[in-house]
């Protein structure tokens, strides 16, 4: 079965590397970008409009407009349940971890300063959606 994801990120280069790390661990996914949160919530509502929600949503946090924080609690509803969060992000805070999870990412992951880790750490999510399996993991700071 092809996943779906979409990739939420106001940095386009962001975007491009983990396009790029997707098909470096041969990860055959449907990929959908936003650069922002009201971006990336407008997508969701056509997709949830036209019964094809993403299996999962990598976000960053810190963007203009509608950040990631507030993505996250904009999907905190019903119709959005099904979606898988994964927040990557440039922040090692620990507070940071502990809020994204609260607020509904199974995952809260620091960006890589390397194209290897960013390699790696794109293998580790498809092998955890992959498996099915569902637990609310932080990054050591």
């Amino acid at each position: 079965m092809v996943r779906s994801l979409l990739l939420v990120d106001d940095n386009n280069a962001d975007l491009d590397l983990l396009r790029l790390a997707l098909d470096e661990v041969g990860w055959q996914v449907r990929t959908t970008t936003a650069p922002n949160g009201r971006q990336a919530i407008d997508r969701l509502e056509a997709m949830a409009a036209a019964g094809t929600l993403p299996d999962l949503v990598v976000l960053d946090l810190n963007m203009p407009g509608v950040t990631g924080w507030e993505l996250l609690d904009l999907m905190a509803v019903e119709r959005f349940s099904a979606v898988r969060r994964i927040v990557l992000t440039s922040s090692t805070s620990a507070a940071d971890h502990a809020r994204a999870i609260g607020s509904g990412a199974e995952r809260c992951l620091v960006k890589p300063f390397d194209f290897t880790g960013l390699v790696e750490l794109v293998d580790g999510i498809r092998r955890t959606i992959e498996s099915g399996t569902h637990r609310a993991l932080t990054c050591p700071s």
